[in-house]
């Protein structure tokens, strides 16, 4: 019995993370963001744009159309592959998501 507690107490866990209650996210951006305000800002500046040419992923115009997109945070926290393909798509189709959680 002590060798098996010995082995849980040796055992390395990951990194917490922690997902706030509301947010807002992209693919290009690392962390969420706290507000609507602050994402947009970051959506419409000049680093966004360096991300997406280098990551070769395609933004609408900052002028296009902009439509918040709500999500539930058990699917952002779960990483459900359709969070990124609907932002992508938004972007893609000329609209700036604005996807909160």
């Amino acid at each position: 019995e002590n060798g098996d507690l010995e082995k849980v107490s040796s055992l390395e866990l990951p990194d917490l993370e922690i997902t706030p209650d509301v947010g807002l996210l992209h693919p290009l951006l690392s962390n969420y963001a706290a507000n609507p305000k602050s994402y947009v800002s970051w959506r419409l500046s000049s680093e966004c744009k360096e991300l997406a040419k280098q990551q070769k992923f395609k933004l609408a115009p900052n002028d296009a159309p902009r439509v918040a997109v709500l999500l539930y945070r058990k699917h952002v926290i779960t990483n459900q592959r359709y969070i990124q393909d609907l932002i992508r798509y938004f972007e893609l189709e000329g609209i700036v998501p604005i996807p909160v959680f």
